[in-house]
């Protein structure tokens, strides 16, 4: 494992999401590196729009004509080839990257599995294609970012290894990452391209200030278990845990990956593991001292309802609740979900990079005293 720290030009993908925006700033940092940003414009924002509001996030004072220099931002698709760009610039492209950051992906729980496929999926297939024409002018290495939602609901704690057993999913979202992730040991295997897998579990606001550009599952969870969805009253939710890391702690290791020659196929699980995984009643506890009412409800009743909203949505052809109730009955599966992933091969890589993964009890009421505040 050597340590690299020359100037690289790296290819990063989703670098509008939770993942990529925490990357993009930690480059920005930490580095003189130079970055190459595929964005598709989205709700009448132009793709230099979306990064200035990103930039804006992290550092008020950081403006885009400060990197001039170093952040390159392009209109492009990935589901497309050459990611709907020219022969010329994709060329241009090809001359140019040093290291892919591959982090796109939509994260949404209700959509069908054909379109989750074609988030996931396509975009992979078109950056492994990228990285292939890449490799044959100079070595490309590729971080690609994964989740430990592969493990499905399959109640094997996941270790850092390719999962070779059959399972079903809690959503589409995390059918297609399993599917995708396929794509990409079959990469590493048939062309021997070089690429480190990194796997984070339940994604929450920096360890540090608990704050975290966009809301995903996790926040959903605070929502159900303090009682946002079921008239104020809060689901019984027994000795269940949750598998959390901070933003900035992923950010953190990927950054160091890149840096870093790892073996191509190296597994990174980025999550706090079962030994220290926090408590669903804890974050309860903080959560109700916010709250009027102190009534818990049995997970029966409260299954019964969402099942019910979910029955009467498909009856009466309401798109709008039936999505809804698809998104409830995710939020659901997911807090009874008591699965384990194992960390132990990741602390020690990332140990010796000065990283260590906190106990979630050390910044857990910076991110719920970030929520309330929102």
């Amino acid at each position: 494992m050597s340590n690299d720290l020359d100037k690289k030009v790296i290819l990063l993908t989703g670098s509008t999401g939770v993942v990529g925006s925490a990357f993009l700033y930690e480059v920005i940092l930490k580095s003189e590196h130079e970055l190459y940003l595929p964005i598709r414009a989205k709700k009448n924002k132009s793709p230099k729009d979306r990064i200035i509001s990103i930039l804006k996030f992290y550092d008020s004072k950081l403006s885009l004509e400060q990197l001039i220099n170093r952040v390159h931002i392009f209109d492009a698709d990935l589901t497309l080839p050459r990611m709907g760009k020219s022969e010329e610039f994709y060329q241009e492209l090809i001359n140019k990257i040093t290291h892919i950051v591959h982090s796109a992906a939509s994260v949404e729980l209700h959509t069908s599995i054909t379109d989750a496929l074609k988030n996931s999926l396509a975009p992979t297939n078109e950056i492994l294609k990228f990285q292939k024409l890449v490799q044959q002018k100079r070595n490309c290495p590729m971080e690609y970012v994964s989740t430990v939602g592969v493990l499905g609901k399959s109640n094997n704690i996941l270790v850092e290894k390719k999962v070779d057993f059959t399972r079903s999913y809690h959503n589409a979202y995390e059918e297609a990452k399993s599917v995708a992730e396929e794509q990409i040991f079959k990469a590493i295997k048939e062309e021997n391209l070089p690429i480190v897998i990194h796997r984070p579990s339940m994604i929450i606001g920096d360890s540090i200030n608990g704050r975290i550009i966009h809301e995903q599952i996790f926040y959903f969870i605070l929502k159900f278990i303090s009682g946002k969805f079921t008239f104020g009253l809060f689901p019984s939710v027994g000795t269940l845990h949750l598998d959390t890391i901070p933003i900035d702690k992923v950010a953190q290791i990927i950054f160091a990956s890149m840096n870093n020659t790892l073996p191509k196929g190296t597994i990174l699980h980025h999550c706090s593991g079962p030994k220290i995984s926090i408590e669903v009643s804890y974050l309860q506890q903080l959560l109700r001292d916010n709250s009027l009412l102190n009534i818990y409800v049995p997970l029966r009743f409260v299954k019964f309802y969402f099942n019910l909203l979910h029955f009467l949505a498909v009856l009466t052809r309401n798109k709008s609740n039936l999505k809804k109730a698809k998104v409830l009955k995710n939020i659901l599966e997911y807090s009874l979900n008591d699965s384990k992933f194992s960390n132990e091969l990741t602390k020690k890589v990332i140990a010796i990079w000065g990283i260590n993964i906190p106990s979630p009890k050390e910044y857990i009421s910076k991110v719920i005293r970030e929520y309330n505040c929102s």
